[in-house]
């Protein structure tokens, strides 16, 4: 299942674009932490996973938070639409990503 480069250069780029768009300081650690995960393998040992998986859930927490004002309270565009459908998609990728890790830890 490798990647060519080509593949793996586009993923970033994808997620530099989501980056630019959202302009969110949290999710950019969290897109970090998941590029560093993705792409440097053995980047997390065992000993550290506990504390990346907290850091992890807690943003997927805020994701969740961030998305349903948008969805509620902010209602009042496509811009939030677009924002919130990207903090959706962020909170559920990462808390899937945080059950993986969990095995890391035992």
């Amino acid at each position: 299942m490798d990647e060519s480069p080509v593949e793996l250069i586009s993923q970033v780029t994808e997620l530099n674009d989501i980056s630019e768009y959202m302009q969110d300081e949290q999710l950019d650690r969290a897109l970090h932490l998941i590029v560093k995960i993705l792409f440097e393998k053995g980047a997390v040992p065992a000993i550290k996973a506990p504390a990346i998986i907290t850091e992890l859930q807690a943003l997927a927490a805020v994701f969740a938070f961030k998305a349903t004002f948008y969805a509620t309270i902010g209602k009042g565009g496509s811009e939030e639409t677009k924002k919130k459908n990207i903090y959706f998609t962020a909170k559920e990728a990462i808390g899937k990503l945080c059950d993986a890790m969990k095995y890391l830890s035992k």
